[in-house]
């Protein structure tokens, strides 16, 4: 059986699509829609915003109905939780036959405990539009929280916020340090790495090295010749400046890109509990 899963969040609107016999990732697909930009700076989707967003998700829809997709599920994250128009989003979805889950940082942050680690003490952060979450392992206890540190939530906030969040952020890190790995999932990290042609591990000193690296190719480059995403430019210096946080709080010295997301957590959780 074939399932979908549609993540919705903060900068983009992506879709996975899992096999259930084999559970192998069959097909991914990321949609640009910034609806953090409403999201974070008037506290609402505007119309034109919600009818875009409507938009996308009938066509995905479409998709899942001529793939013969047996199940699908609808989540949305940090933009549309802080929206106060959510009810309206979530009535206008169900006329279009679409039943949007909104979950909670909480939930977001406790879906990594999903991910399998090849290591016995480690982190895993997900850097989203709206939230960063993060998950670490370490004396075979875990830990997971949601910070209100989404790339593009920084974007629309002035210094003093993002400096109070990302001490908040460092400071609870700090209680679990050391960990052998950080895991970062999503391709803001991914294109980090891309720009500088490298995939697999990567030591702490030498991601400093691929930031600075990274900060100084042209964003016409950036597009051309390493095809990092026109919409993700702006915010990855700022998710750069996360992880780099990150490693120093931890005492970690090994960082690693994962293509695995909150969707892979919550198709684990699906066949666990045969939804």
């Amino acid at each position: 059986m074939l399932l979908g899963i549609v993540d919705i969040g903060s900068n983009a609107i992506k879709y996975k699509i899992f096999n259930t016999k084999d559970n192998s990732l069959v097909e991914y697909y990321r949609e640009p829609l910034r609806l953090g930009k409403d999201a974070f700076t008037q506290g609402f989707l505007s119309e034109l915003t919600l009818k875009q967003l409507a938009i996308v998700l009938e066509r995905f829809k479409r998709v899942f109905s001529e793939k013969n997709i047996e199940k699908q599920f609808y989540m949305a994250t940090s933009a549309i939780r802080d929206c106060t128009n959510k009810d309206e989003i979530l009535s206008l979805l169900k006329k279009q036959n679409i039943d949007l889950k909104i979950i909670s940082g909480d939930t977001e942050a406790g879906l990594l405990k999903e991910f399998k680690a090849n290591v016995d003490s480690y982190a895993i952060l997900d850097i989203g539009g709206g939230s960063v979450e993060a998950f670490v392992s370490v004396n075979s206890q875990t830990y997971a929280r949601s910070f209100q540190l989404g790339a593009v939530r920084l974007l629309n906030k002035d210094k003093s916020y993002k400096e109070k969040e990302m001490s908040d952020f460092g400071n609870w890190l700090k209680q679990y340090a050391p960990v052998k790995k950080l895991y970062g999932l999503g391709g803001n990290l991914r294109a980090i790495f891309e720009a500088n042609n490298h995939s697999g591990p990567l030591s702490s000193k030498e991601f400093t090295e691929f930031v600075r690296e990274y900060n100084s190719v042209s964003k016409k480059d950036l597009i051309e010749k390493f095809s990092i995403p026109e919409d993700r430019i702006d915010i990855i210096p700022l998710a750069a400046e996360i992880y780099e946080l990150s490693l120093a709080s931890l005492n970690c010295n090994v960082i690693e890109n994962s293509f695995w997301s909150i969707s892979d957590g919550l198709f684990k959780q699906i066949l666990n509990r045969n939804l």
